[in-house]
């Protein structure tokens, strides 16, 4: 691929935001989860983990609690409603008011018929679930003090909940405590607060509380059968099997403990008849939970857990989603916002980064070009670092793209070095939104001429020019009455045209006009027809003649202006990422499952090299623990793809042969010694012989993309950072400490 210089960005300062309840939905395998901003993620679990679509917060918002029915998402907090979300449009449907102040819990019956909410007063307020709404039930009796967690058991006729030094089981049906277990407490003055609350077929109740003990009671006869400490500080979160075989916990002490049923056998002399060779004997069988296996995957409090099919998902303070199958398998999504949260500006070499509720504009530093210095293996590699937005890496022949550690030689073989910065980065400006509400999309122009942003409820677009070298924007006032909140947000290539996806589904094309700013409707592509899901990608291509989207029902269609042109062949997994050529003949897509097509629009068929992907598609490749976020083709050379994931960038070259499915990938630049495993996964090579390579030098890669002429912009987020931004752990005294 030549030679190039790669502007290694790490100064997106992303805040990483705590993780606080979790709920799945096993007849889909979706997750949702809310974080410490109000937000709510869906992530589609059914191939590789990938972030669906994301429920923008409030700023004063709260979410305490999740419950998946039918399809359809309910949430409450502390503003004392219950909330459901429209999936499409990613926004409220409808609330429903409780009674007796925040709400903290909830729960949907295993018929999917009611919803129990528990409230700080000591309520539960019963729901039935109708085909578009909430209908208020009734409440049962008041307890003393608040209740904090709640579970069904499976027939629906009872609800066991946890509260301050108490565990109780309800009938729903009387509205009346059947049981109230105490839970006793450590210390006289110390209350102790049950977090977490799970039943089983049978009627075992299990429960976790602040003393970092975990209970099992007979709901039968509300007797403690069983109590381990298992934790050295409260137990927030539990998570049930689905055989029920299995109980994991977890909480402020991170250490997540298993809990196994096993059965007992147990013999005694038979009352009655005494045979020839003595009293004869009967065998009876008993269940007991017993403690298993312990696993650290987290360092910070861990508040939420859920079985996902064979799959556990956790996450708390650190932020991470991290999703484990025991005994080895583990995968850390870090808390980044959904893509796209990075614009490249090629003609004014600027950078738009998105955070929750502000933007900042970068301009990219500079450096000499580089100069071709020969060796024996290729050629010589060289990087830069500035402060924040850093260097360039060479790409060697036959499209390697970085080798070496950024700012000095990783080993003898990465011949990697820092070129020196002609030009620093500069911070351009910083935008807020209005009220601090959530940012939804943004884009910047290629000429950084236009900045538009939208949140849930309002639509802004300013024109931005520099004036003695500082940036001034002016709010363009006067707008259609189309420019309406949007999902996403693209200009085109030559900064003429604005691209904007509706909440509904809808494609909104503006003309703008930078003499009197202004802007102008040019046309609106209707997508009802095609697509079915809320619309998460978008391309146009060079010349606007094309334009494609896709939603998450994998359905991708073009348009060719404004008229439909075709629709790619359904696939059974969502896309998570596509391209257009710059010749606007061939269109990339890749899918959830890591499965890569090539489509020609012009014959609208699949190219010979997609069909000879698809029957040998890398075993290794389908086998990745990340969905690929961003593909582009090499601007020099149409023959190659670049594609990449959270750690990991591919290089396809077209024009070389694909090897045998099993055969693995091998890897550009050299592991670490230490990392002998890696070393068995991809082994290194300086002169590929196949189609496909990696190269794994990032970590928490949200961007890769070209800039322009030979450069090209990377821009990662240190875990390190992150690290930083979290507060304390639990302190552990250990041996020499």
């Amino acid at each position: 691929m030549g030679d190039a210089r790669v502007h290694r960005v790490r100064f997106y300062n992303v805040e990483p935001k705590a993780i606080h309840c979790m709920a799945y939905d096993p007849d889909h395998r979706k997750l949702a989860l809310s974080r410490a901003d109000s937000s709510v993620e869906v992530w589609n679990i059914r191939n590789t983990a990938f972030l669906e679509r994301t429920i923008p917060g409030r700023p004063q918002g709260s979410v305490e609690a999740l419950a998946w029915c039918h399809n359809r998402l309910f949430s409450t907090g502390i503003h004392a409603r219950v909330v459901e979300h429209n999936l499409k449009t990613l926004t409220a449907k409808y609330s429903v008011s409780v009674t007796a102040g925040p709400a903290w819990c909830l729960g949907v019956n295993r018929q999917k018929t009611c919803l129990a909410v528990g409230t700080e007063d000591g309520y539960i307020n019963i729901f039935s679930i109708t085909s578009d709404n909430l209908q208020y039930e009734k409440i049962l009796d008041k307890q003393e003090g608040r209740i904090l967690c709640l579970a069904w058991d499976s027939t629906g006729d009872f609800i066991a909940t946890g509260s301050i030094d108490a565990v109780r089981i309800w009938n729903v049906h009387s509205g009346h405590a059947m049981h109230k277990m105490a839970t006793g407490r450590n210390e006289a003055k110390k209350e102790t607060i049950v977090w977490c609350i799970a039943i089983t077929d049978d009627f075992t109740v299990i429960s976790g509380d602040s003393r970092g003990k975990v209970t099992f009671w007979n709901g039968h006869t509300g007797i403690n059968t069983e109590t381990y400490q298992c934790h050295e500080a409260d137990v927030l979160c539990l998570a049930l099997s689905e055989d029920q075989g299995t109980v994991y916990c977890s909480g402020v002490d991170p250490l997540i403990a298993t809990f196994t049923r096993i059965s007992i056998r147990s013999s005694g002399v038979q009352n009655g008849i005494t045979g020839a060779l003595g009293a004869s004997k009967a065998v009876s069988q008993r269940t007991q939970w017993c403690r298993s296996a312990n696993r650290r995957i987290h360092e910070h409090d861990v508040r939420a857990m859920a079985i996902c099919h064979d799959k556990l998902c956790s996450g708390g303070i650190d932020s991470y989603l991290a999703v484990s199958r025991p005994p080895k398998v583990l995968v850390k999504h870090p808390p980044i916002p959904q893509a796209p949260c990075v614009v490249v500006s090629p003609q004014s070499r600027c950078l738009l980064l998105r955070y929750t509720s502000s933007l900042e504009i970068w301009k990219l530093g500079g450096t000499e070009k580089i100069q071709k210095n020969h060796y024996e293996n290729g050629f010589k590699n060289k990087q830069r670092r500035h402060s924040g937005s850093e260097g360039t890496n060479g790409f060697p022949n036959d499209s390697s793209l970085v080798k070496g550690r950024h700012g000095k030689n990783q080993n003898s073989g990465s011949n990697s070095e820092s070129l020196q910065l002609t030009q620093n980065p500069i911070k351009l400006l910083e935008l807020r939104s209005r009220h601090d509400e959530h940012i939804v999309s943004a884009a910047l122009s290629s000429d950084s001429r236009w900045l538009v942003y939208s949140t849930e409820s309002l639509l802004r677009i300013y024109s931005l020019n520099q004036v003695d070298d500082k940036p001034q924007l002016e709010k363009i006032s006067l707008l259609p009455e189309q420019c309406v909140p949007a999902h996403l947000l693209k200009f085109s290539s030559d900064s003429s045209s604005l691209f904007l996806v509706t909440q509904e589904g809808q494609i909104s094309v503006f003309n703008l006009t930078l003499n009197e700013p202004s802007v102008t409707l040019q046309h609106t592509i209707d997508t009802s027809k095609v697509l079915k899901d809320t619309v998460h990608l978008l391309a146009v291509s060079g010349d606007k003649k094309f334009t494609i989207a896709g939603d998450h029902m994998s359905n991708i269609a073009v348009w060719k202006e404004k008229e439909f042109y075709c629709s790619l062949p359904h696939y059974n997994c969502a896309p998570s990422a596509l391209t257009i050529s710059s010749c606007a003949t061939y269109l990339i897509v890749v899918y959830v499952d890591n499965k890569i097509v090539e489509y020609n629009l012009q014959e609208k068929k699949y190219t010979p090299f997609s069909r000879k992907l698809d029957k040998q598609h890398p075993k290794q490749w389908l086998s990745r623990n990340f969905p690929i976020i961003n593909v582009t083709y090499d601007p020099r050379d149409s023959q190659k793809l670049i594609l990449h994931d959270d750690n990991t960038i591919c290089v396809i070259n077209k024009r070389k042969e694909l090897a045998p499915a099993e055969a693995k990938i091998p890897r550009l630049d050299p592991p670490l010694k230490t990392d002998e495993a890696e070393q068995r996964a991809h082994p290194g090579t300086s002169s590929p012989e196949h189609a496909f390579h990696v190269i794994k030098r990032y970590k928490h890669l949200v961007y890769f993309g070209w800039l322009s002429g030979d450069e090209v912009v990377a821009v990662e987020v240190s875990p390190l950072r992150l690290l930083k931004q979290l507060p304390p752990a639990l302190h552990k005294k250990r041996f020499g400490m």
